[in-house]
């Protein structure tokens, strides 16, 4: 090898390695998703449901991306071949920032797509042997994917194919991962390797799937398009990489061959709750990986029992099912709930949570009024669920960081960000709702029972009020779509800041709890007044 081209090698590797959850201390196997097709909910909507799990420093930074033109900003080398996007723009989105991590965030564009992910380890060869063999080019695509299919996908369908393409033409320059795309009608799991190769699965209508940080498809009939996409030689591959023989390794399944040698964090049980067995499978992986047992996922494994209402016992019998039937409809309010959970095996929610959100998608309405991103700055059982529509025009400043929008979308702003950024500030909503995760975890079992009653009764007016916000929304676009986007602009501004009124009096009871004078916050029933 000449030095130019190890030179070449090194700086590629420098610059992936910058941009990748192995360059921080982002190596904690912990989001989930929950995934609801739309006749399983009771309004019909598509729910996504996810917890953003991240360690180390960082921390969201909201806001809204308006259109911009095409021309400006996505390079040509990286916009969509299939379909020009519409006058000449992108989509306008709402942006979870989770800075400074490389391969987190949510987005919620001007169509109903949604997109959050989750990392799922995978077999997967150095940087430098797969830019050797051309499996990563220019490069290779990592942070911006998601951002790209905000951008330019009008379908869930369509953002999947944009990210495939992608890949294809560059190579997943990052950790092994899967992820959720969303729209009205339908949602896809998008599953990806390090390389140029990625499958991905439709979310059956009448079911609901639960995505921990392990590959959860299986079985790929690529012949399927109606339900399965992927690469065209994602089998013939692993043949090739000695990880399938198709002559004594039975059905391709797709998580069997693809997934890590080395079994993932999350896949070791808590033998003491372990209720069949009292013995760890010791059974040590063979040179290809084969003979590694396929343990399965204790969060997934209390997830299932938590939404069909059946117990499962650990650890189970066989693989868990892709999919699964909801014990009752799904509502964001159901789906908010699993994602609080703190018990089972592995809790759902924990103290390393950033951002928790259910993306609510209805097609019986306009977009603006029916895809509604509900979320929670930092973790779901210490926060509150509040509603941003996607067709809002602005999200109040203290959500996102002070810098101006055009340089806070640059990828020196996001890995670079200026020193103040971590110095706590309670100006910002992220530091407000970190105060209160914060004070609350230093006694959680005392402290949750004086934080949870007074978020739940915010939701639950927030979410009685919807209908009737949304009828009103309705009426005006019908006669004003500008008027109507105001008004849901406005609504959303102000059941923000009543979260973080209610957030400052909880930081002031919880400090003075610290001080030894236990004082409860005043009642926010006084408060009954209508957001519209």
């Amino acid at each position: 090898m000449t030095f130019a081209h190890r030179l070449f090698l090194f700086l590629l590797l420098l610059c992936i390695w910058s941009t990748s959850d192995d360059a921080g201390s982002s190596t904690a196997l912990a989001c989930i998703a929950i995934i609801a097709g739309r006749k399983t909910t009771a309004d019909g909507s598509v729910l996504v449901g996810h917890n953003e799990q991240d360690q180390g420093q960082c921390l969201i930074s909201f806001d809204r991306v308006p259109r911009q033109p095409m021309a400006q900003a996505v390079p040509e080398r990286l916009r969509y071949r299939a379909r020009p996007v519409p006058a000449g723009q992108t989509a306008s989105f709402l942006w979870s920032e989770c800075i400074p991590k490389n391969a987190a965030g949510s987005y919620l564009n001007e169509y109903g797509v949604s997109i959050v992910s989750n990392k799922c380890r995978t077999r997967q060869h150095a940087v430098e042997v797969l830019a050797e063999r051309g499996e990563i080019r220019q490069g290779g695509i990592g942070y911006r994917l998601r951002r790209l299919v905000a951008q330019q996908a009008t379908t869930a369908r369509e953002g999947v194919m944009i990210a495939g393409d992608l890949v294809e033409r560059f190579g997943y320059a990052l950790d092994g991962r899967t992820y959720t795309i969303a729209d009205p009608k339908e949602a896809w799991l998008l599953a990806m390797v390090r390389g140029r190769h990625w499958v991905a699965r439709r979310v059956p209508d009448n079911a609901v799937v639960v995505l921990p940080n392990v590959h959860v498809i299986r079985r790929v009939n690529l012949a399927d398009t109606a339900n399965f996409l992927g690469s065209p030689d994602l089998v013939d591959y692993a043949v090739r990489r000695g990880w399938y023989d198709p002559t004594t390794d039975g059905p391709f399944d797709f998580r069997k061959v693809y997934r890590e040698v080395k079994p993932p964090e999350d896949s070791a049980p808590n033998q003491a709750q372990n209720t069949k067995s009292t013995e760890p499978n010791r059974q040590k992986p063979s040179a290809n990986g084969k003979g590694r047992a396929d343990q399965p996922d204790p969060r997934r494994w209390w997830a299932h029992q938590l939404i069909t209402g059946r117990e499962i016992r650990w650890p189970p019998d066989g693989p868990l099912p892709f999919r699964i039937r909801p014990k009752r409809p799904m509502t964001v309010a159901s789906v908010a709930e699993v994602l609080r959970s703190r018990d089972g095996q592995k809790p759902l929610s924990a103290d390393h949570t950033r951002e928790a959100a259910v993306f609510q998608l209805r097609a019986d309405l306009p977009r603006p009024i029916g895809c509604v991103y509900w979320r929670v700055t930092c973790e779901p059982s210490t926060g509150v669920l509040t509603p941003w529509y996607s067709g809002i025009t602005k999200v109040p400043d203290n959500y996102h960081e002070p810098a101006s929008l055009a340089r806070r979308l640059t990828l020196d702003y996001h890995f670079n960000p200026p020193p103040q950024t971590f110095r706590p500030n309670l100006d910002l909503a992220w530091w407000k709702f970190k105060a209160i995760q914060d004070l609350v975890h230093k006694d959680y079992e005392n402290r949750i029972g004086k934080v949870r009653p007074v978020w739940a009764e915010l939701e639950r007016r927030l979410m009685a009020q919807q209908q009737r916000v949304e009828q009103e929304a309705l009426r005006l676009w019908r006669e004003d779509q500008d008027a109507a986007r105001d008004y849901l602009t406005r609504y959303c501004a102000k059941a923000a800041a009543e979260a973080c009124r209610g957030a400052d009096r909880l930081r002031v009871m919880l400090e003075r709890t610290d001080a030894g004078a236990d004082v409860r916050p005043r009642s926010t029933r006084r408060r009954q007044q209508a957001y519209g």
